[in-house]
This record gives structure tokens, sequence and C-alpha cells, in this order.
């Protein structure tokens, strides 16, 4: 059980109380309806999510670079916008890890591993990935386990919970084994069997999603047919995805005959597709020689399914081994014949600050900011820039009003505590540092820098009356973590 991380265990035994486990006691249900929305209400399951993703944080190496992240979330809003519940909130995460999985936690939490996208061989098959996972979240899949663990002895559904959650947090493996030792065979065979059943349904409302996104939808039986054919090849230890979302015969001919009602629809992959599986293959390589070797044979020998993007890994790998003069022009060249390609602007806009050129890299920034003024990346790559260059009021008012757009953005609140702190403004500086930690779990803390801004001299009365309301929140909130725990 250690591996789930101490709050996510926690969040377990809090949203889940001890009676509902009983065998023996009677569940109220509801006449109508899914029993499932009788188990978590909304913040109980949004709290239980984020409990869940910063789990995996504490164990997972998530992407960190905006510009890869922001083609994650735009890939995955356009998705859920054509879902079956499109006003459902969802949040979307690349781990840096050769696993190929993807998982649908708790609270919309979907996470998509970057040896699965370098798996993919086209745009519709990640979408073919994302979709399936969405469709786990509006079908309640998860609330469905969470219901039949209400039903179980509390050791059993703790260990039922914990193998999902372990499962689908990318342990796996053994420590799924170890997390479901004490679940009893009948339990488990069925918890197999009802996890077949939401695969093979999460197949079925993907692909719907999938076609309303104009994906081509036999992207996902060609993707699942790969991953068939690879299992054959492992005996014993197989891919996480193949664990986690088992592929049969039955399962890729049902997808493909599904896919056959639908007439053909080509799909034309977009650019950052391309380029995210290039920066991905850039980081396998321990020595920037080696990718420097290798994407310049592949331009050589014409082995690549887009040329820009092999350029556009070329040029990364020129930086990387510090060959500015010779990425310069390649990137230049990209940018001028897609101006509104963000990788290529902010690229040639780190290459220009690190040649000491930082007034070219800010033109950069600010030109495509013109043209794409609600671009997140293009506005946190030139608040980093004013930051660098000591213009911290100018990046302060940059961050606010990104803030106001992305509350629930953690590094960017961290980056306006920063900003606000250099501007000699130590209370809000406090205020933002302390949102920074709540959103990443860490209740004591965010407490903490409260109580700390508060103290401040130059605190408003404004000022004052928010922290101390939002002061008394968590307070509230640790009190009743801290009771039921000890109550467990």
């Amino acid at each position: 059980m250690r591996a789930l991380g101490p709050r996510l265990l926690l969040s377990l035994l809090l949203i889940l109380p001890g009676p509902a486990f009983s065998l023996n006691t009677e569940i109220q249900l509801p006449d109508m309806g899914d029993p499932a929305d009788t188990v978590l209400t909304p913040s109980s399951e949004v709290r239980l999510g984020r409990a869940f993703i910063n789990s995996v944080r504490e164990r997972q190496k998530f992407v960190d670079e905006p510009v890869y992240e922001d083609y994650i979330e735009t890939l995955g809003n356009k998705i859920a916008a054509n879902s079956d519940d499109p006003g459902h909130a969802f949040n979307f995460y690349l781990i840096e890890s050769p696993v190929v999985n993807a998982f649908a936690g708790p609270g919309g939490h979907i996470a998509v591993y970057s040896g699965l996208v370098l798996t993919t061989q086209s745009e519709s098959e990640l979408a073919a990935v994302v979709s399936h996972e969405i469709a786990h979240v509006t079908q309640k899949h998860l609330l469905r386990t969470f219901y039949r663990a209400q039903q179980m002895s509390v050791p059993a559904a703790v260990a039922l919970l914990a193998a999902v959650l372990i499962g689908v947090g990318g342990g796996g493996g053994d420590l799924t084994r170890a997390a479901v030792a004490g679940i009893q065979g009948g339990m488990l065979q069925d918890q197999i069997n009802y996890t077949r059943h939401n695969e093979e349904e999460a197949d079925r409302v993907g692909m719907e999603t999938l076609v309303r996104t104009r994906f081509d939808p036999r992207s996902m039986p060609a993707f699942f047919g790969r991953m068939g054919k690879a299992s054959q090849a492992y005996s014993t230890k197989l891919p996480e995805f193949l664990r986690t979302h088992p592929v049969t015969t039955n399962r890729i001919g049902d997808a493909l005959g599904r896919a056959e009602k639908y007439p053909y629809r080509q799909h034309s992959d977009d650019i950052r597709y391309h380029l995210l599986r290039s920066w991905l293959k850039l980081r396998d390589f321990p020595q920037p020689g080696k990718a420097v070797d290798y994407f310049s044979n592949n331009l050589r020998e014409g082995r690549y399914n887009n040329k820009d993007a092999e350029e556009f890994g070329l040029a990364l790998a020129l930086m990387q081994k510090r060959q500015y003069d010779q990425a310069r022009p390649i990137l230049s060249r990209l940018l001028q014949g897609r101006p509104q390609t963000v990788e290529y602007r902010l690229a040639l806009a780190d290459l220009e600050a690190v040649s000491d050129r930082p007034t070219q890299a800010l033109n950069l920034i600010q030109e495509g900011r013109m043209a794409l003024p609600e671009n997140k990346p293009l506005a946190l790559g030139q608040a980093e820039l004013l930051q660098k260059q000591g213009n911290y009021k100018q990046a302060a008012t940059v961050l606010s009003k990104l803030a106001k757009e992305h509350p629930d953005d953690p590094r960017l609140l961290l980056l306006l505590s920063r900003a606000e702190g250099k501007n000699g403004h130590r209370a809000d500086a406090h205020g933002h540092l302390a949102e920074h930690y709540y959103l990443n779990g860490e209740l004591k803390a965010a407490i903490y820098q409260l109580e700390i801004a508060l103290r401040e001299p130059a605190v408003s009365d404004f000022q004052a009356a928010k922290f101390a309301a939002r002061l008394r929140t968590l307070k509230q909130e640790y009190v009743e973590q801290e009771t039921l725990r000890k109550q467990h």
C-alpha cells in the first residue's frame, strides 16, 4: 500500500466511510439513476482526484515544458468537447517515461506516457487512446468500481481500490498483484470481468467521440492491432498498456467492425503532433551528438513521417550540442513557413536567449503574442524572459492576467509568487505561494504561507480579509482530515 503515496491512501480512507464497507450493511440506493452517482459527491471526487494526481507526481516524471503540455491539453479538450458529457471538467498530462500506457484517474485526470506517444503512428491513433480514456470518465467506470467496493469488507475494498489506482497511476505489475493479494478469488475474478466490460464500453463510446471530433475511427483498431501483435512478443512482462488495457482478437475485431460502419475520413495530422514526437525522441539520446546523427541520417535517407518535424528535431539536437549557428537557419526557415507554430517560435527564442541575444528573443515572443495573445506557452515564455532581464513588474502583469485564466496551474502561481516578491509585494507573493502549495496537496505549507502573508506589514485591509477567509477554509479542511485520519 505504500506505493499509493500517503495522501492518496488517506483520501481513500477519508472519502469512503467505514460503515459503508460492511458486507452485512444494507446499502440504500435511489430508485432511479446510476448508483455510482451516490458514491462520491462532486467535491469528494475533486479531492480524491487531486490526491491521486499528486500521488502520481511523486512517482512519475511529468513533462514540464509548457508548449508540449499545451498540445496534449489542446488535443484532449478538443476530444472532450465532443464526448457524450462535454461539460465534464478534464485535466490532461504528459508523463515522460518509455512505458507504453495511458490512464484516466478520478476527477477527470488523464495522462498519456511519452512511450505511448512514440508508439503511435498518427495523430488519430493518439486521439483514439485519449478518447478511450475520456470514455472511462464519462461512463463513470471508476465510480462504479467505488460503488462495488462499498459492498466489500474494509480490507477487501481498500485492496481493490488500491489495485485500481496503482494500476492507473503507473505502478502496475508486482505492485498491483501485491495490492490485491487480500481479495478473495471470486471477488477478483468478478472485478476482472467488470474491467473487461469497461474496456469494451470505453472502446465503443470512445470511437463515437473520435468520429465526432473528425479523426479516423479506423485508427483505434489499427493501434489495438499493433498492440496485440506486440503482446505476442512478450512471454511474461507485458507493456503497461497491455496490462491495464488487455487487447484480444475479439476486441480488435469488434473495434474494426464498428469503424467500418463509418465512411472513410482521411485526417491530416497536426504538425504539433509530429513536433512532440521529435522532441520526445531527442530526449531518448544521452548524448546530443548521437541525436544529431540520428536526425541527420533520417533526413538524408528519407526515413521520416514529416520532414519539418525531423528538421526540428535536428535543430534542437544542434542546440543541445551548442552549435547555435547551424541550428538558427533551420529554425528561422521553419518559422517563416509556419509563423503561428508556437514550438518553432519558442525554440528560436530559446536559441537567441542562450546566444546572449535577449532582445531578439523577447521580440520573437512578443511578435508571436500579437498574433496569438491568449496563447499560454508564449505568455509564460515572455514572462520568464522578462524576469531574466530583471523586468519583474511587466512579468507580474503578464502572469497575473494568465493566472486569472488558469487559476489551477501550480507552476504559474509559483512564477507569479517570485515576480511579486521581487516587486516588493510580499503579501501577494505569499498568497500565491500558498495556492501553489495547496494545488500540490501540501495543505500545511499552504496554511503557513497564508499566516506569513497576514503578518506582512504592508498587507492591505482587502488582502487581509481575503487571506483570512482563505486561511479559515484551509484550516477547517486540515482539521477534518486530521480528525478522520485519527478515526481510521
